[in-house]
């Protein structure tokens, strides 16, 4: 098992890609927008920490965003 850091950088909207396997902490560093999956949006903005869990297998993130997404 490893985990992974990556920076996501989206002025409109871009798909984030899951697996069944690895659950994501995604921290918000600038910006303000959305987290969708199955029809559900959640609101972030700067500051704020979600934690997506393995059973979702795609995210759309949509708005001006800078975000730290952590693969666990």
């Amino acid at each position: 098992m490893y985990s992974s850091v990556e920076r996501l950088r989206t002025t409109k909207q871009c798909i984030v890609q899951g697996t069944l396997e690895t659950f994501y902490v995604m921290v918000v560093l600038s910006g303000k927008g959305s987290i969708a999956s199955e029809g559900e949006a959640l609101p972030v903005r700067k500051g704020d920490t979600v934690f997506v869990p393995a059973s979702l297998e795609e995210l759309l993130v949509t708005g001006d965003l800078e975000i730290l997404l952590v693969k666990i």
